[in-house]
């Protein structure tokens, strides 16, 4: 090897050992935010996922898991295409937030989704939404409630929708209560960052001088209000525990939401409540809550 082939490898492995010991490019740290963090949106729907990010100039990109249900361009416009689900990807760098995008139809046929009985004047029906669809669904609520006398009434109530969920009584058209009838005010509860506790809460106007867990004619009155709203499987009284105290539960086996490739089922569980003021003091109220059970919920 002559000597000008010698100096230019060495000049070669020296400029290799002084850029590998040199200062490295320091790694830029991004930050990523988007909002909102889900979507549900009605077919044909649109809506637009903002993104936040640091450095500013950091590009940022969109993509959907599955355009047949939902798109999205470039400046984050998603657009509804079909019913199901999907994932909205948003990408910053290293940095990736994934954004959940449900599509629905709302019902047209409300009847599907309706328990109780129109025949049975204490138990006449009620919608019971989708769970995931509850508080966007307040329109088919409203709707499907109506013909039963059923009246949305959070301002009679002074409940805020937001924070309180929706609350329905039994009104006539001239504004008087219905007060021949097992439910007394329906509560349509979701909390805002919890979806496994969205559920429906009964207020009935079943008032006993003792707690009707406690005698037999109660605990048949119980059952018969579990009963005329299609809780008839699986029914049981528990005893006395913890602050809830004495229970009835039972599982309504009408399935809903097949549309969203996602069965439900819902059940009850009914309490009873001293009432500490006013004109029924001293009285024991029966109150339920109707839970739903997602097939998936116990996979």
């Amino acid at each position: 090897m002559n000597r000008n082939k010698f100096a230019i490898m060495a000049l070669a492995i020296f400029s290799l050992m002084v850029s590998a010991c040199g200062p490295k490019t320091p790694e830029v740290n991004v930050k990523l935010t988007v909002s909102p963090t889900s979507l549900k949106l009605k077919v044909g729907e649109e809506a637009t996922i903002k993104a936040i990010v640091t450095p500013e100039s950091t590009a940022v990109s969109f993509s959907s898991s599955d355009e047949k249900i939902a798109t999205v361009n470039e400046k984050g416009e998603v657009k509804a295409i079909a019913v199901g689900s999907a994932t909205i990807a948003v990408k910053a760098g290293n940095q990736t937030r994934r954004v959940p995008v449900l599509v629905y139809t709302p019902d047209t046929d409300y009847s599907a989704r309706m328990i109780g009985d129109k025949d049975n004047k204490l138990a006449p029906p009620f919608y019971i939404p989708e769970r995931a669809l509850m508080k966007v669904l307040f329109k088919e609520i409203n709707a499907a409630n109506q013909p039963f006398g059923w009246r949305f009434s959070n301002d009679l109530l002074k409940k805020d929708s937001d924070k309180d969920g929706y609350y329905f009584a039994p009104v006539t058209d001239e504004g008087k209560l219905i007060d021949n009838r097992y439910i007394e005010v329906i509560r349509y509860d979701y909390p805002q960052d919890n979806q496994d506790f969205i559920h429906i809460e009964l207020y009935t106007g079943i008032r006993e001088e003792q707690n009707p867990f406690t005698t037999e004619e109660g605990k048949k009155k119980i059952e018969e209000f579990a009963k005329a709203y299609g809780f008839t499987e699986n029914g049981t009284f528990g005893g006395s525990t913890g602050n809830i105290g004495y229970t009835y539960g039972a599982i309504n086996s009408k399935m809903f939401g097949k549309e969203h490739k996602e069965d439900e089922q819902i059940s009850i569980i009914i309490y009873a409540q001293k009432i500490s003021k006013g004109t029924h003091e001293g009285k024991y109220r029966v109150l339920a809550n109707i839970l739903y059970h997602y097939h998936h919920d116990h996979d």
